[in-house]
């Protein structure tokens, strides 16, 4: 089911991607899905600043995004049908046990221990400049997302029809480790990071990126159907 990745986006609604069996998905349709999903999100924020105080905003954006064509274009996050059922203590249980699942995932643990580290030593490197800076900004957004791609795949599930898509979120782990590695670099260089403190954080994201290469093949070793 596979498109070339330069295809109009808007020509996906109401099509493949949502009607064709997930479990027929590999790796590659999952990353195009993902990417219209990035595209759809990025769509729906600039539209909801714009509009922000018209007085008919959501129907604006709801008849913009198309809402009404495709009922399946938040895919991510896909509602339970007993959710309305659930008291908050129920609530709190399921929030409770998602997270203990989330922190046994090595993975995730060491991305985000190394956003953590990251976040407070540009803090205290560049104080309010931080978000200012093109590579101090860029570390930190690419740090952060590593483990929320992560976190994302784990929440997307290990079912035949959502296997692929775990895998290709942390694919998407692996490239924004990348970015924060090359913004790290970019820091140091300037003299913003001390070659110390640069290496620490790099032997920690290449601890990250091996769990995250684990992880990938445990995974792919349960796509026994391809």
């Amino acid at each position: 089911m596979s498109r070339d990745s330069d295809d109009s986006w808007d020509s996906y609604l109401d099509d493949e991607f949502d009607s064709v069996d997930r479990g027929h998905w590999d790796e590659e349709d999952w990353e195009q899905f993902l990417l219209r999903q990035d595209v759809l999100n990025a769509k729906y924020q600039e539209l909801y600043e714009t509009l922000r105080d018209h007085p008919n905003r959501d129907a604006i954006i709801a008849r913009e995004m198309r809402w009404h064509h495709s009922s399946d274009d938040t895919f991510l996050a896909p509602p339970d049908d007993d959710d309305d059922l659930l008291d908050d203590e129920e609530w709190m249980a399921r929030e409770e046990a998602f997270v203990a699942d989330l922190e046994a995932i090595p993975a995730y643990c060491l991305a985000l221990d190394l956003a953590d580290r990251v976040e407070h030593c540009l803090a205290a490197r560049l104080g309010d400049r931080a978000s200012a800076d093109y590579d101090g900004a860029q570390a930190l957004r690419a740090a952060h997302e590593v483990s929320s791609h992560v976190a994302s795949g784990h929440s997307i599930g290990y079912e035949r029809d959502t296997l692929c898509g775990n895998i290709a979120c942390c694919r998407r782990a692996q490239r924004s480790l990348a970015e924060c590695f090359d913004s790290l670099v970019s820091l140091r260089r300037r003299g913003l990071l001390s070659p110390r403190e640069t290496d620490a954080f790099l032997a920690l994201g290449r601890e990250a990126s091996d769990a995250i290469a684990r992880r990938i093949d445990e995974l792919r070793r349960r796509v026994w159907w391809r």
